[in-house]
């Protein structure tokens, strides 16, 4: 059950996770900046929306990205500017959550 203690911190770490999508960013990092504990951070994520912390990281990551690739920018570009590691790791999240590759995402809109 959400209380109105935890939805005040649940949009906030949401919308740092927005803000810094960019960057590597970890549960300890975020954590810190809200100065829980790692554990705290994971379980009310994963109680309000279901979701580990890393599902989240990549669903803002994996939109973010989906606009760019409208845009019509580089998928390797795509790659470093929505804070993923690595261009295989990257397609595999974008076609497991979007169900097609980026460069056949991308292609819907040319």
């Amino acid at each position: 059950a959400i209380t109105k203690k935890k939805l005040p911190i649940i949009k906030q770490i949401v919308t740092y996770i927005e803000q810094h999508y960019e960057k590597p960013i970890s549960l300890e990092e975020v954590a810190k900046v809200f100065s829980v504990s790692p554990f705290y951070v994971s379980k009310i994520i994963k109680n309000n929306l279901g979701k580990s912390f890393t599902d989240i990281v990549n669903e803002c990551r994996i939109e973010k990205a989906k606009n760019l690739l409208k845009a019509h920018v580089r998928i390797k570009e795509v790659v470093f500017c929505c804070g993923f590691q690595s261009q295989s790791y990257f397609s595999k999240m974008f076609k497991k959550l979007v169900g097609v590759s980026p460069k056949e995402y991308q292609d819907m809109f040319l």
